[in-house]
């Protein structure tokens, strides 16, 4: 597992798998006993909001829904949790800090447009149930496999970027101009 968030949906999976199996064995109905099960959870971590990164990172959540950044900021370690929801992030004109900054979408079905300078090393790693990854390098559908593609710049970049996604649906797009 290369995330948090990779073995998050493995385990969630694995444990939707053998609930399922149980409830054929038993006889019971599943959903009775598991749709306010989820929606306990899903307002469980709304509070507790669970971070990736340190404690120092941002965290922002959005049930459904657009993320976008662009014109002049300062981009900072930060994650997205979203449900639904497109995310369009623009660093053409962003202060981005020297060395490595991180920032971690995950969510249910999403869309991820990223636009970053030529001279900023990008590094992407993607994962989920069905992936879709455009890189100015690589391309890559993934269905249960991670993907990930690096800049050929992003070893010896003085800024950079690394982004991390996790989808049950995502699509993924970089591009540097």
């Amino acid at each position: 597992m290369q995330n948090r968030s990779q073995a998050f949906i493995g385990g969630f999976l694995l444990l939707l798998g053998i609930g399922f199996l149980l409830a054929n064995v038993l006889k019971i109905n599943f959903w009775t006993i598991c749709y306010p099960a989820g929606l306990i959870l899903i307002g469980v971590l709304m509070l507790i909001r669970p971070k990736v990164f340190d404690t120092s990172s941002v965290s922002s959540w959005y049930l459904f829904g657009d993320v976008k950044r662009g014109s002049e900021w300062t981009p900072v370690d930060e994650e997205f949790w979203l449900f639904f929801g497109d995310v369009k992030l623009d660093f053409t004109q962003a202060q981005l800090p020297p060395g490595e900054t991180h920032i971690c979408i995950n969510g249910l079905i999403g869309d991820v447009d990223v636009i970053v300078p030529a001279d900023v090393g990008v590094a992407v790693s993607a994962s989920g149930v069905f992936v879709d990854l455009r890189t100015p390098t690589d391309k890559a559908d993934r269905f249960l496999s991670p993907a990930s593609s690096a800049s050929l710049n992003y070893a010896a970049a003085e800024r950079k970027l690394h982004l991390s996604t996790t989808f049950v649906i995502g699509d993924i797009d970089v591009v540097q101009r």
